[in-house]
């Protein structure tokens, strides 16, 4: 049996009704995090402590049981834009971004900043994913589906002044733009496609930039089950032996 395999991923968050809902000041979010991750770091490599920071006063606080993994487990930020990006790296937490190349390149120059050397830190980027046989015939299963998909994003992205950082995404494209994308452009386009095309949008994305792993979404919303499924099938027997 494998104990002390968990990795913490962690985000300020960004939707202004949950802020309101919680009834917690959103301009206290980047604050909040961090004293949380403190917090963590600490119940979990300290024997016992107590804290007097802005949010939380904790005294003689003792975790039982304790980590396995030493120092403690992973711990991930979640980051769309560069001051995002910046935090993870002075925090010397692991990356989850969202596709962009640059990304990665600010994360890795950030970390030689503050002393920290990349190899030591993972990078996982966000691609949205859909094969078939064809290119034609995996746009037309998916192309609506991921068009809902960013159209619902965006307005909520938009409101929370997260789109700044992205000119490129301002706009939600229509299908027939997002279908004029071609999915092996190193970045964060979709790869809509065959096995084939995912294969070469993966190697050009790895010859483009440091990424230790690549979280794929496959599930778009309102999409058919068996649909989905055998687009997964085809990545696992197609695509991933190539990567082995």
């Amino acid at each position: 049996m494998n104990f002390g395999l968990f990795d913490l991923g962690v985000g300020k968050g960004y939707r202004t009704k949950e802020f309101r809902g919680f009834g917690t000041p959103r301009e206290q979010r980047e604050a909040r995090m961090e004293e949380d991750l403190e917090v963590i770091r600490r119940a979990w490599t300290e024997e016992h402590f107590s804290f007097a920071g802005q949010f939380y006063h904790l005294a003689d606080v003792r975790l039982s049981p304790r980590p396995v993994q030493k120092p403690h487990p992973p711990l991930w930020i979640g980051a769309r834009g560069k001051k995002a990006t910046e935090r993870a790296s002075r925090l010397g937490c692991h990356l989850m971004g969202t596709g962009d190349i640059e990304q990665t390149r600010d994360y890795d120059q950030a970390l030689q900043r503050y002393g920290r050397n990349p190899q030591d830190f993972f990078v996982a980027q966000l691609r949205w994913v859909y094969l078939a046989e064809s290119r034609d015939r995996a746009w037309d299963d998916a192309g609506e589906h991921l068009h809902y998909l960013f159209s619902t994003a965006f307005p909520l992205l938009k409101e929370a002044g997260d789109l700044r950082a992205d000119r490129a995404m301002r706009e939600v494209p229509s299908v027939q733009d997002l279908r004029k994308i071609d999915p092996t452009i190193p970045g964060g386009a979709p790869i809509v496609g065959t096995p084939q095309d995912c294969i070469r949008a993966i190697e050009s994305y790895r010859q483009a930039t440091r990424v230790t792993h690549l979280a794929l979404g496959m599930h778009l919303p309102g999409l058919a089950p068996a649909k989905i499924r055998q687009s997964m099938t085809r990545f696992a027997k197609e695509v991933m032996p190539q990567f082995k």
